[in-house]
């Protein structure tokens, strides 16, 4: 009885033990495996069961080529033991590390040590792109400058083309030209701020948003032209005005989308313009168009600079 309480006791003493590493193995956030001789995986700790989608009790057993193939789905593999894997959907970047495991005096099991570098490898590309930036900030200034010297010119000489003429709808183009080169300028103080930031000046006046969607489609209907394409304003009211927001700003918003529209249909496309007042104070502008509509790829990507 003594024999068997004490055998019982140091069984007890051993389980608690293998608890005690099976909750350190999986309590690591890295992935982590044992294989045998027969390259049959023989441990598996939660962090890889979890990226797998599956149980550990589903992934011992089985084979390493079959595990890379049906359930770590490798999409890619790089050097340095570095492999892109297919977590439901999601591409995570993992580097492994391969030890040998001697066991009275034998070399029967292999560990496998995963790391995820997937944040670190966003962290390097969002400094890469932080760097080109600053960069572009500095080309942006010398170029800005180099800008405003003709326009000033060209500013003045439609100046006095306006007081040559007499003609009203020559004086609206003219109007039209002039208002664009000020956005120029604008557009070029905006590549300045890239370069030196410096305090917005906000101007609160009323403005009706009706007449900067009717500018905009004026601004673009050449374009469209080129490619056959029509634009077709749908206004519920009339007079929709607003003081909340820059009009140059919103305007600049407006002919980027359409640029983007017109970029986007084809020979005889169609391009809608919708504004309606849905509260009070909220004024929904909606630009719709028949083009192919963007990737699932892509759409991660439009806050990109430049992209």
């Amino acid at each position: 009885m003594l024999q068997n309480t004490t055998i019982a006791k140091i069984n007890q003493e051993l389980e608690e033990e293998r608890s005690f590493l099976e909750i350190i193995l999986n309590i690591n956030p890295n992935y982590i495996y044992v294989k045998d001789g027969d390259d049959k995986l023989a441990i598996v700790n939660d962090s890889l069961a979890k990226l797998c989608h599956k149980s550990p009790d589903e992934i011992i057993g089985v084979k390493e080529n079959i595990f890379n193939k049906d359930f770590l789905l490798l999409e890619e593999e790089y050097h340095l033991n570095q492999t892109v894997i297919n977590s439901n959907g999601e591409l995570r970047t993992v580097e492994w590390q391969f030890f040998p495991i001697y066991f009275k005096g034998n070399h029967n099991h292999t560990l496998g040590l995963g790391t995820d570098t997937t944040q670190r490898k966003r962290d390097e590309e969002m400094l890469v792109k932080s760097e080109n930036l600053r960069v572009l900030g500095e080309m942006a200034a010398g170029i800005a400058h180099e800008i405003r010297n003709p326009l000033t010119s060209i500013k003045g000489f439609i100046q006095l083309l306006d007081q040559s003429v007499s003609d009203s709808n020559e004086k609206f183009y003219l109007s039209i030209i002039s208002n664009e080169i000020d956005r120029i300028n604008e557009v070029v103080g905006e590549l300045l701020f890239i370069a030196k930031p410096q305090a917005s000046i906000q101007t609160w006046q009323n403005v009706n948003m009706t007449k900067v969607i009717q500018d905009v489609k004026m601004l673009l209907e050449p374009t469209a032209m080129l490619i056959q394409a029509s634009i077709e304003i749908q206004a519920v009211d009339n007079q929709l005005k607003t003081s909340a927001i820059e009009e140059k700003q919103v305007k600049q918003v407006l002919i980027n989308i359409f640029k983007n529209s017109l970029e986007a249909v084809s020979k005889g496309g169609r391009i809608r313009i919708k504004s309606e007042k849905i509260q009070e104070n909220r004024i929904r502008i909606r630009v719709i168009d028949n083009g192919g509509g963007i990737k699932r790829s892509v759409l991660e990507k439009l806050g990109e600079p430049f992209y």
